[in-house]
């Protein structure tokens, strides 16, 4: 009897030598899978830095194919047409560029040094330096050289802060000259270059022009006319808006 009792307890012995050597290789499996895929994330996101850094600061388009922008000496009534223009000629030149300036763009007011930018970033933002030292002339070509060599999205950030500041003494000035319109010489162009600059206005102060103002506007610089007598005279508010499509 007690040889049974004691071959019993060796069997179980061995049974809870196999649990344990079996619990071992499972946790063993469990930890492999956890670095397969810690592995496979580390893979991926690697993957994904190396596409975004082929995607920033490489050639675009042969920008002799579009032209370079014209030089930019600091006026504030050229700065939108130029600054379009710019950005366009920039983002077509290095794919990504207009990402990168967009998201400066978004907070003027924060600075953009090279050293808080993402490796690619920083690689556009040297090449953002140069364009911008060869096109801004004047009071801009000071703007930029206000930063540190190759520092073009700070560059680019200041000249944003300089020409498009959202406050409320900018937005005052900007809505005078808007309602001081004149159309003498080329009524076409003097016409649309006032359409553009209510555009700019639009956008930095976050509400429209509204239609009475471009009326008012529109009547104070036409010459004397019927139609302007009329309007004068209120007869309608159709024939406002009539006029102001004139």
């Amino acid at each position: 009897m007690e040889a049974q009792l004691a071959e019993l307890q060796r069997q179980m012995q061995q049974m809870q030598v196999q649990q344990q050597q079996m619990l071992g290789e499972l946790d063993a499996a469990r930890q492999q899978a956890a670095d397969a895929q810690g592995a496979l994330g580390e893979e991926q996101r690697l993957r994904r830095e190396a596409q975004a850094q082929a995607r920033i600061g490489q050639p675009g388009i042969d920008t002799k194919l579009i032209g370079k922008p014209q030089d930019y000496y600091g006026e504030d009534d050229k700065w939108f047409e130029w600054a379009t223009v710019f950005r366009g000629y920039a983002g077509a030149a290095v794919a990504g560029m207009d990402d990168l300036m967009t998201e400066v763009e978004k907070d003027s007011e924060q600075p953009a040094v090279n050293v808080v930018l993402q490796p690619e970033e920083a690689a556009a933002s040297k090449q953002l330096y140069w364009m911008l030292l060869m096109i801004c002339k004047s009071s801009a070509l000071r703007v930029v050289m206000s930063v540190d060599k190759g520092e073009g999205a700070e560059a680019w950030r200041k000249l944003v802060a300089r020409y498009e500041p959202r406050t409320q003494q900018r937005q005052a000035t900007q809505m005078v000259a808007l309602l001081n319109l004149d159309l003498s010489g080329d009524l076409e162009d003097k016409t649309l270059n006032w359409e553009r600059q209510i555009a700019v206005y639009e956008e930095q102060a976050k509400k429209a022009f509204a239609d009475d103002l471009r009326i008012g506007a529109r009547l104070r610089a036409a010459p004397e006319s019927a139609v302007k007598t009329r309007v004068l005279m209120k007869t309608d508010l159709a024939r406002w808006a009539d006029f102001a499509r004139r």
